[in-house]
């Protein structure tokens, strides 16, 4: 039987880059390989990415043989919500960036409050009776929603990729307190779903639930049946990219390889210049794949200030997923030089990391406790886990696997993990509970 999905989210929009829609697309992908469905995707654009998307009201997805997307934009303030990250900062820069972020916090309720009118509208029919996935969305849309929806006739997932697991309980919380019966919580996130049944298991055992992402590169895109989603990069950018690979390859033993936003946070410039020197030794270089945001943009400039290092190259653009696995490929390394694990802003686990894993690529990462729980949950022994902000340390390992042999440090994909057809046989399961 055909299932109505009605889903509300920030930023669902081409090109498919940002690590947290990626996953929601690929779940809504990997369900429409179980079943069919229609469904209705009310967003409003990210102010935070750098380029230029197209200018929609609407836009159509089609998803597997019978499964199809109506996506609408709210668009409230957009250019008014971009202003602040085009200026330059007038002020200190860690006051302006919390202003910054106040701001879009506040500006982001107006969009909350306009798609929140639009789903109530589609909830006025009685006949209409779908499965709403609110995704990444706070406590606050959560309690305005069932605030002025019956709840005893409302289906509700909310999907979470964050980090913060304090939102994901708030969230549990909710849905509790109203007594929300037909309803979960599902997180991308092994960490949260561990510490979260550790402290409240009676809440979370019920209501929690883990779902593996899945990698968006070009063979699993395939398998998805989403070939066509996604954006091939224009001739003139492919060029560009294949040629600097096949220097690349002509011209270093060894790759190490960054995928993510390029910022103070994700990849410190200090450790960033030492890595680059190092690398020198055996005859490495640093290949940062980001995609084009303001952060990144005012990153890139900083470190060219500096002095940027013959060894290092940035590809601030968006790639698609068949250029990424290729990239992922010709790696040696992947390292994941995040300082700042408990910042909620990150998605957890890293969409690259995943990818990293599926292609049993060997990943050096400053331990954490977000990342120690994914790669225990995957099983993931093709990992060294530096502590957290030991500089030193990092490049000591990642030089010494350079030197040593494939035999000292084997290889294991996890693959089978995010198999997508089981991942949407999970999301299935859970809606026939609901």
């Amino acid at each position: 039987m055909e299932k109505d999905i009605l889903v509300i989210t920030e930023g669902f929009h081409p090109p498919w880059t940002e690590g947290s829609i990626n996953i929601l697309l690929s779940w809504l992908a990997s369900l429409a390989m179980n079943i069919s469905f229609k469904g209705v995707i009310i967003t409003w654009k990210d102010p935070k990415r750098a380029y230029i998307y197209e200018d929609m009201k609407k836009l159509k997805l089609t998803l597997g043989p019978s499964s199809y997307l109506w996506i609408y934009y709210v668009e409230i303030l957009q250019k008014l919500r971009e202003l602040p990250l085009l200026l330059r900062a007038p002020i200190k820069l860690d006051l302006w960036r919390t202003l910054v972020n106040q701001y879009l916090r506040f500006t982001s309720l107006i969009q909350v409050l306009r798609a929140l009118q639009k789903i109530k509208g589609l909830l006025t029919d009685n006949q209409y009776d779908p499965v709403i996935i609110m995704h990444n969305v706070g406590t606050y849309m959560l309690t305005k929603l069932l605030k002025h929806v019956d709840t005893q006739r409302l289906n509700i997932l909310v999907t979470n990729t964050f980090a913060d697991y304090t939102r994901v309980m708030g969230l549990l919380h909710i849905l509790a307190s109203r007594n929300v019966q037909r309803g979960y919580i599902i997180t991308s996130s092994p960490f949260t779903w561990y510490i979260a049944n550790k402290i409240e298991t009676e809440l979370t055992g019920s209501k929690l639930k883990l779902l593996s992402p899945i990698p968006i590169l070009g063979s699993v895109v395939e398998k998805l049946g989403i070939r066509h989603i996604f954006r091939k990069n224009d001739k003139a950018e492919d060029k560009i990219v294949h040629e600097l690979l096949n220097n690349f390859i002509n011209r270093y033993t060894h790759i190490v390889l960054y995928i993510g936003e390029l910022n103070e946070a994700r990849f410190p410039i200090s450790l960033l210049l030492h890595l680059c020197k190092s690398l020198r030794a055996v005859d490495g270089g640093l290949l940062v794949v980001t995609p084009p945001s303001y952060s990144t943009l005012r990153h890139i400039k900083l470190i060219k200030n500096i002095g940027l290092p013959n060894n290092l190259h940035i590809l601030p653009i968006p790639i698609d997923p068949w250029l990424k696995e290729r990239i992922l490929e010709l790696a040696s390394i992947v390292v994941s030089p995040n300082v700042s694990p408990e910042s909620y802003t990150v998605v957890d686990p890293p969409l690259f990391i995943v990818e990293s894993m599926f292609k049993g690529k060997f990943i050096v990462a400053f331990s954490n406790s977000y990342i120690r729980a994914l790669f225990r949950h995957f099983k993931y022994e093709s990992q060294v886990l530096v502590p957290n902000g030991d500089i030193n340390k990092f490049i000591y390992v990642l030089l010494n696997i350079l030197k040593k042999s494939a035999s000292e440090y084997p290889l294991r994909s996890s693959s089978n993990v995010t198999e997508p057809i089981t991942v949407g046989r999970e999301l299935v399961k859970l809606m026939d509970q609901l």
